[in-house]
């Protein structure tokens, strides 16, 4: 394995999906606000890119993004 492939083998551990549950906590000006989603990993076609995939719902605002 080269030097390059042994870096992004070090990935793999973020590769699959995850839950993600939390809150942010209250200030003195705003609420608390929970947070549920999912964060999915995966590889790219040839193996040097990662795509994010998340769901998240803050509050009452969902989410989409793609990273």
């Amino acid at each position: 394995m080269e030097k390059k492939e042994i870096a992004y083998h070090h990935l793999n551990n973020f590769v699959g999906k995850w839950n993600t549950i939390g809150r942010i906590l209250p200030t003195s000006n705003n609420p608390e606000i929970n947070i549920k989603g999912t964060d999915h990993y995966e590889w790219l076609p040839g193996g040097f890119f990662l795509q994010h995939k998340v769901a998240v719902l803050m509050g009452n605002e969902k989410t989409k993004p793609l990273k």
